[in-house]
């Protein structure tokens, strides 16, 4: 199922925020559909006591951001939405089991998936006008390399994004005004 440029930037925007939320610096963060996926957020080790949990996380994050959206925590659509990726490797970190049927994905959670989803959820909603912002900023900058942290910190600092009209950092000339949803 085809996916919307603005559920795909906020589900990518979701991974970003929960990185630098976790202490981990996002080093790329794209839009750009490829053969593997919609988009993707790269981002260096998380620096916490438990990766485990941060990693955890910061993978569930962008399905938590498009459930805030959505109005719902149902996970479950998310995976069979695109998620399933997510979903998988987030089981995997957590000792959870899945399976694949032709039309949907089922889990059995580990208590470790529960309190990482849960925490996804936590931080979703409580960063959502951010992802926001950073969200509809990758709709006007799809691909974004070393002005990752800048621009996230720009946003996490209130400033508007709608002045950055040229990236100092990759010398990427943006569209004059906010793409709408």
């Amino acid at each position: 199922m085809s996916q919307s440029p603005l559920t795909v930037a906020l589900h990518e925007a979701g991974h970003a925020w929960a990185s630098h939320a976790m202490g981990a610096d996002v080093l790329e963060l794209t839009i750009i559909p490829s053969d593997d996926a919609n988009g993707y957020c790269l981002h260096n080790r998380v620096k916490g006591d438990r990766p485990w949990y941060e990693h955890a996380v910061i993978t569930l994050a962008g399905m938590a951001a498009e459930c805030v959206v959505a109005g719902d925590d149902d996970i479950q659509s998310r995976a069979n939405n695109g998620g399933y990726e997510d979903m998988q490797i987030a089981g995997r970190i957590t000792g959870s089991k899945m399976y694949r049927s032709l039309t949907s994905i089922r889990m059995t959670p580990s208590a470790r998936f529960v309190r990482a989803w849960e925490s996804a959820l936590i931080l979703a909603r409580e960063h959502f006008t951010n992802i926001d912002r950073l969200a509809r900023f990758l709709l006007r900058h799809p691909k974004m390399g070393e002005c990752c942290m800048p621009a996230i910190r720009h946003i996490e600092a209130g400033k508007d994004m709608t002045e950055w009209r040229y990236c100092a950092y990759c010398g990427l000339k943006l569209p004059e005004s906010e793409v709408a949803a």
